[in-house]
């Protein structure tokens, strides 16, 4: 799944009526645009945050791949010409509309740095359709409510349920979220039993927790074992949470935002690695440094300031 944001302004109204996207493939002289070839890239299940006079007025659910379309009618698209592309959203209206300065501060950190629907002042980009991250994605869906009224990963776990092939997946789908089912299996097996990092063989405290987040994952990301770490409740706890990460080799980093006297009183270990590693592990584990993590590298985390701390 992933998310983005639409710059829709004075069209916002007959496109939410309609409950679509719409954006042309080129304008008159036959250029595009990024903003405009984005639309190319949404599948079902994305979460779209429509924007409009500073706010965010709705937020949707793409239920259509992209398809080809004709500029619907009374449409008014700047630079347009009649060719263009569709897609079908389900709408849910913000009421009352989020306003962009009460989340603008928080929400600009995680902006990309390149192709960002706001200028570093704040001011709007001229632009259509945005690809968001998994940080700016979850800040906005939290604040503004799902399109099933939710927050956190309930806030779209009843659309994805839905998304599901046929009942076992669906079924498949849910026990993932919690770390159960077939998921977790397959994650107990791949890490031998053992959490992670600790190597306790608790099962009972052990949490088969997403790499990439559950909620940002999409339905083969979600099933797939290889997206899953077995870890002990501190460990779970505090990857989730972005607290810890790993680098490519499985080392242990730990972010600057917890000091390590902190580290030190609740008892967690400040050098370790995972031991089962695979290659197919690394997409997961650099979307989690990227898009989870609060440090951005083990300098910046101040790993290489810590006493070492031997594995017992």
């Amino acid at each position: 799944m992933a998310y983005w944001w639409v710059s829709q302004g004075e069209m916002h109204g007959h496109q939410r009526q309609g409950h679509y996207l719409w954006a042309p493939k080129h304008n008159a002289s036959r250029q595009s645009y990024f903003h405009w070839r984005n639309m190319a890239d949404v599948r079902p299940g994305d979460v779209i945050f429509s924007y409009a006079h500073r706010a965010f007025p709705a937020v949707s659910i793409a239920r259509s791949e992209p398809y080809d379309a004709v500029r619907p009618t009374g449409l008014e698209f700047p630079e347009s010409t009649r060719d263009g592309v569709k897609i079908d959203l389900n709408y849910r209206d913000v009421v009352p509309p989020l306003t962009l300065d009460g989340v603008r501060e928080m929400l600009a950190p995680y902006l990309p740095g390149k192709h960002s629907p706001l200028y570093p002042d704040g001011s709007d980009y001229q632009g259509y359709l945005f690809a968001l991250g998994g940080r700016a994605g979850r800040l906005l869906l939290d604040y503004i409510g799902s399109p099933v009224g939710q927050t956190g990963d309930e806030a779209i776990s009843a659309v994805v349920l839905f998304s599901g092939k046929d009942m076992e997946e669906r079924r498949d789908l849910a026990g993932s979220r919690l770390g159960m089912g077939q998921f977790r299996k397959s994650v107990f097996r791949l890490w031998e039993g053992q959490c992670a990092i600790s190597r306790s063989t608790m099962a009972e405290l052990l949490r088969a927790r997403h790499i990439k987040p559950w909620r940002d994952s999409n339905n083969e990301e979600r099933l797939d074992p290889y997206n899953g770490l077995l870890l002990s409740p501190l460990y779970d706890a505090a990857f989730s949470n972005g607290l810890i990460s790993f680098d490519n080799t499985g080392g242990l980093i730990l972010s600057s935002a917890i000091s390590s006297f902190q580290w030190d009183l609740v008892g967690l270990r400040r050098k370790g690695w995972l031991e089962h590693l695979k290659e197919e592990h690394l997409p997961y584990l650099d979307y989690h440094r990227q898009h989870v993590f609060l440090g951005r590298d083990t300098t910046e985390s101040g790993i290489d300031q810590l006493a070492p701390f031997a594995i017992g």
